[in-house]
C-alpha cells in the first residue's frame, strides 16, 4: 500500500496560519481514555483501552489492564511524555504480561486562545514474555487543538509510522485536559450543575498499513440534570481487518449503552456516587467465506465509587462493579479506574 505525507503536510500548513502561545512551562496534559460507567461483561478489547481490573469467567483468571497519558511543558511550548500500556492475566488460563511505553517530544510552533497546532515524534519500547524491543519505530505526528471549554481540548491527528514491517498510516480524534502551571490558581470545583459535561471514553482512530486496517470509534459521557444526577451513555464501534493472502480475517464489535449516576454528596473534592446502566454487544470474527462467529448478548451493569478532584476540570476515579450478562447468567466482578475531565 501506497502512502503519501500530503495530508500532514496540509495540516502542518493549516497550523502555520495562528499565531499567539497558551502551553506554558510546567503546564500538564492528560489524555482521556476510555473511561465508562458501563462496561460489558466480555473480555475487553485493546481498542478500548480502558483501564480495569476483573475476573476473567468462566477461565477464573484476573485480568489487569492500565492506561495512561501524560506530558508536562518543559518549557514554553516544548511538552515532553508518554503513553503507556500494562496487560497481564492471571491465574487459569493466564497469558502472560506486557508492557508498552511509547515517549514522544511535542511542540507547539503557533497557538492562539482556542485553537493550537503542533508536531509530535514518538517511539515504543515494549516487553513481554517473549522479547524487549526499544526504538524500533518512530512515529511523525500533527495535530490541532481546539478548546471545547475549561481547558478540555478536542485533538484530531495525523500520524506516520515507520519501522519494521509495513509503514502505517492513522488519524485520531481525542481528548486532552490540560492543566495550568503551578502558581496559576484554579479552585478545585465546588459543586457538579445541571448543564455541566463530564468527559471520558471518547476515542477515534483509523489505522492503514499494506496487510491490516483498524477502525475504532468510542463515544461516552454524563450529562448532568442536577447537582447530584448525570445520564451516561456510550457507543461504540470498532474492527480489524487482516489481509492473510488467501482471504481476508475480520473481527468487529458494536457496542451501545446507557446508564446513570447518582452522587451521595456534593460540593466536596471527595464526591461519593453509585452507577448502574444496561448495555447491547455485537461482536464476532470469522474468514472471508466461513460465515464467521457471532456472539451477541445484552447485560446489566451496577456500581459505586469516588471521584477526587484534582482541578476545577479533572477528576480522578475508582470503584467496584459487576457486570451481569443475560444470555449465560455469567457473573463478572470488576473494579474500575481512570480520569475524567469537567465542562
Amino acid at each position: 500500500m501506497r502512502h503519501t505525507y500530503l495530508p500532514l503536510l496540509l495540516l502542518f500548513i493549516l497550523c502555520s496560519t495562528l499565531a499567539h502561545a497558551q502551553i506554558r512551562r510546567k503546564g500538564q496534559l492528560i489524555r482521556l481514555e476510555s473511561t465508562h460507567t458501563v462496561i460489558s461483561p466480555q473480555d475487553i478489547a485493546p481498542p478500548a483501552s480502558v483501564s480495569s481490573i476483573y475476573r476473567n469467567l468462566p477461565g477464573d483468571g484476573t485480568v489487569i489492564r492500565l492506561r495512561g497519558n501524560y506530558g508536562v511543558a518543559v518549557r514554553d511550548r516544548l511538552v515532553v511524555g508518554g503513553t503507556g500500556a500494562f496487560n497481564t492475566s492471571l491465574g487459569n488460563g493466564g497469558g502472560g504480561s506486557d508492557v508498552r511505553v511509547a515517549p514522544y517530544v511535542r511542540y507547539y510552533p503557533v497557538e492562539s486562545d482556542q485553537l493550537q497546532g503542533f508536531g509530535q515524534v514518538s517511539t515504543d519500547i515494549a516487553y513481554d514474555a517473549a522479547q524487549f524491543t526499544a526504538l524500533e519505530t518512530v512515529t511523525a505526528t500533527v495535530g490541532i487543538q481546539y478548546d471545547l471549554g475549561n481547558n478540555q481540548l478536542l485533538t484530531p491527528t495525523l500520524n506516520y509510522r515507520v519501522g519494521e514491517g509495513p509503514n502505517t498510516f492513522g488519524f485520531g480524534v481525542g481528548i486532552e485536559t490540560y492543566l495550568t502551571p503551578p502558581g496559576i490558581v484554579v479552585s478545585p470545583i465546588d459543586t457538579l450543575e445541571p448543564g455541566d459535561w463530564m468527559l471520558g471514553g471518547q476515542v477515534a482512530s483509523f489505522r492503514s498499513s499494506e496487510f491490516r486496517n483498524d477502525v475504532n470509534v468510542q463515544l461516552g459521557g454524563h450529562y448532568f440534570t442536577s447537582s447530584r444526577f448525570a445520564v451516561a451513555g456510550q457507543a461504540g464501534i470498532a474492527r480489524q481487518s487482516y489481509d492473510l493472502g488467501g482471504g481476508n480475517y475480520v473481527w468487529r464489535d458494536l457496542n451501545l449503552a446507557v446508564g446513570g449516576r447518582y452522587y451521595l454528596n456534593e460540593g466536596q473534592q471527595r464526591l461519593w456516587f453509585v452507577d448502574a446502566g444496561v448495555g447491547r454487544v455485537w461482536t464476532g470474527d470469522g474468514s472471508s467465506g466461513d460465515g464467521g462467529d457471532d456472539r451477541n448478548f445484552s447485560y446489566l451493569t451496577g456500581g459505586a465509587g469516588v471521584q477526587c478532584f484534582a482541578a476545577g476540570n479533572l477528576a480522578v476515579e475508582a470503584g467496584p462493579q459487576l457486570r451481569f450478562r443475560l444470555d449465560d447468567n455469567t457473573l463478572v466482578p470488576g473494579l474500575n479506574f481512570g480520569v475524567r475531565g469537567i465542562r
